[in-house]
């Protein structure tokens, strides 16, 4: 087994509310016609984030 070595929690949390963009940049890599989380994914997501 390997060994375990305690981690900082994160600083800085990006979150994208929205999986839609209306740009059309060439360079972009990003699937952003994906549909919006709901509210209560978004409120499960905060309270993973704050067992943490």
């Amino acid at each position: 087994m390997g060994v375990r070595i305690k981690m900082d929690k994160p600083k800085v949390i990006n979150w994208f509310l929205t999986g839609k963009c209306n740009l059309n940049c060439q360079f972009c890599y990003g699937k952003f016609n994906e549909d919006c989380l709901t509210l209560e994914k978004n409120k499960k997501i905060v309270d993973k984030i704050l067992q943490v």
